[in-house]
């Protein structure tokens, strides 16, 4: 199950990143948001197959609308997951609040 709100610590080119990903899952169906600077950046769409997950939106960033996929995983209360978006790879790891 990979329900949850989730600190992360998202690296980007820019730096570290701190925030949070929410997690909700319904059935195969996932979505969420993540809170990055305190603004919220909802997604929908995804999908849960076990402990893995994928799903993709739009991220605020500090140079505009990140248009991006993620595909990760959750593993007992911690979860780590990849970012492609067109500036780059981001990873992300975190720990279930």
């Amino acid at each position: 199950m990979v329900n949850g709100t989730y600190e992360i610590m998202m690296k980007t080119p820019m730096g570290v990143k701190k925030g949070e990903m929410i997690l909700k899952e319904d059935g195969e169906k996932l979505s969420g948001a993540f809170v990055i600077k305190g603004k919220e950046n909802p997604f929908a769409d995804g999908t849960v197959s076990g402990n893995h997950f994928t799903f993709g939106g739009e991220l605020m960033s500090s140079v505009g609308k990140m248009v991006y996929t993620c595909e990760g995983d959750v593993t007992g209360d911690e979860v780590s997951a990849k970012v492609v978006a067109k500036k780059g790879t981001l990873t992300i790891t975190g720990k279930r609040k």
